[in-house]
């Protein structure tokens, strides 16, 4: 009996340490439910993809949660500085140069906005593709497990490393659309609208952190505000002219690329 029982506690000891490699599925679920619903949290999140195709470019998001509410502050090749935004009851609101912007989080996820790139939940996956990965050893200082998923909505492939803290403190998206914006205000879309992959580091990480009142948003000092259905609408009255520039960029980007690949050409031969 004593045997016995010594045995039961070896397999219960075997199975907690390798209940990840044997049930994949259940582990990155659970991992990803427990990260939605922790309450209070401070990050940073480093969101590096290639802008135009070519230029290795970083947007930087810093921000507090508490609930469902944010306030963040962030910056991308775009802005001259960084900017501040409030998610509250289902709606954003953001400084941007003189005046104040508000919006849907519908909105702002309809426009695929890279704000979402580090709040994936269980629900974004296709659970049956789930698998455990081994954790690759430039990843080895994260202590984190790896997984690879693929979206539910449009089936691009996913790596997510979750650490013990059951935080994705890195992820991979391939070949996915985002704007490395709020919303879809810019008209230069050749510039704003982005499809490759896109990784993600989140660092700096507290737990129940003190708030910071830097990141308030506070209204435009000139008073105006406008939402983003009125910035569209403007977008779309004077579309004839931002239609040229797109085209003028669309032909860079391709020059772009046509000189990226004789160079690569060139570095082979020699």
């Amino acid at each position: 009996m004593k045997k016995f029982l010594i045995l039961l506690v070896i397999l219960g000891v075997c199975v907690y340490i390798f209940k990840d490699e044997l049930n994949p599925k259940g582990a990155l679920i659970n991992k990803l439910n427990k990260f939605n619903e922790i309450e209070n949290i401070y990050y940073q999140t480093d969101i590096s993809y290639k802008f135009l195709g070519q230029q290795e470019t970083t947007i930087t998001l810093k921000q507090f949660k508490k609930g469902n509410n944010y306030n963040a502050k962030f910056s991308n090749p775009m802005m001259r500085s960084e900017a501040n935004l409030e998610l509250k009851n289902g709606n954003i609101r953001y400084n941007e140069y003189f005046m104040t912007v508000e919006g849907s989080v519908n909105e702002s996820k309809a426009d695929k906005s890279f704000f979402w790139l580090d709040k994936i939940t269980s629900d974004d996956i296709n659970k049956d593709t789930i698998k455990k990965l081994e954790t690759p050893d430039n990843l080895s200082a994260l202590n984190c497990k790896m997984y690879s998923s693929e979206l539910k909505k449009d089936k691009n492939k996913i790596d997510i490393c979750i650490n013990k803290e059951n935080i994705p403190v890195y992820i991979k998206y391939y070949n996915i659309d985002f704007i490395p914006l709020l919303f879809s205000t810019n008209p230069i879309t050749s510039v704003t609208e982005h499809k490759g992959d896109v990784i993600l580091k989140l660092t700096d990480i507290k737990l129940n952190p003190a708030y910071d009142t830097s990141f308030d948003v506070k209204t435009s000092k000139y008073g105006l505000t406008m939402t983003v259905k009125e910035l569209k609408d403007q977008i779309a009255e004077q579309q004839a002219m931002f239609n040229e520039i797109n085209e003028s960029m669309d032909d860079l980007k391709s020059l772009m690329n046509d000189l990226n690949n004789l160079q690569n050409t060139e570095d082979i031969h020699y």
